[in-house]
């Protein structure tokens, strides 16, 4: 006989429930019908897979026109282009972007951006993930970051991994 899932009172176990909420996350993703529609997806509901305190998601716009930006950050409908932390997130998302292995999923800290490091705590946990966001080959159509208290561990890094191809 094999063991269940579900735990005593018909719940399921961490890790189910976990499997479940990435299976959820990637129909949401696929189903977005906007860029936009993706970004608010990408950062609001990726908590049920992820443990984070912020997420934000930086749009890459690949048109002659080339105007990237923060298209959405955990917690708001929509961010205020004009707000302090939206202006902030936009120099950190330009500084990592340029850096070598942007296109992989990768651990972030202060140190890997020098020149916002003094005012990161100010903004950010100490610990944020960096995780280009991509459908199938393409090249990234935006960056996830994902900032905690606490440092990303291998099995954070396999779930960003799932759920950075859309």
């Amino acid at each position: 006989m094999s063991a269940s899932p579900e735990q005593p009172g018909g719940t399921v176990s961490e890790p189910v429930a976990q499997l479940l909420g990435l299976i959820q996350l990637s129909r949401r993703a696929r189903e977005a019908a906007s860029p936009q529609a993706l970004a608010f997806v990408m950062v609001n509901e990726s908590l049920q897979v992820m443990r984070y305190r912020q997420a934000a998601f930086w749009q890459v716009d690949t048109s002659v026109a080339g105007i990237s930006r923060v298209a959405a950050v955990s917690g708001l409908p929509e961010p205020n282009p004009n707000a302090p932390y939206i202006h902030w997130l936009a120099r950190l998302f330009r500084a990592a972007s340029g850096r070598p292995g942007q296109e992989a999923i990768a651990a972030l800290s202060p140190a890997d951006v020098p020149e916002l490091a003094v005012e990161w705590s100010d903004w950010l946990p100490a610990h944020a993930l960096w995780v280009p966001l991509k459908r199938g080959d393409a090249p990234a159509a935006g960056y996830l970051l994902f900032a905690a208290d606490r440092p990303w561990t291998p099995h954070d890094m396999a779930i960003a991994a799932e759920i950075c191809v859309y």
